[in-house]
């Protein structure tokens, strides 16, 4: 994988960074609104949590192919 497609890991490392931003922002936001969980919370802490297993798999899968 490493001579066909040097630029994946760049797509898994930004997929992890995209993921963490998701699952962060919703937090931070209920946080601030002293704790109460709306829909868009849950939704933005599932997709961010499922961009971050996604982009771990990815980086694992991209060590394992030397």
């Amino acid at each position: 994988m490493h001579k066909h497609a040097p630029g994946i890991k760049v797509l898994w490392v930004f997929t992890l960074i995209v993921g963490l931003l998701l699952a962060g922002s919703a937090a931070v936001t209920i946080i601030a609104e002293d704790g109460v969980i709306t829909t868009q919370h849950w939704m933005l802490i599932g997709l961010g949590s499922v961009k971050i297993i996604g982009a771990c798999i990815g980086l694992w899968m991209f060590h394992r192919s030397d």
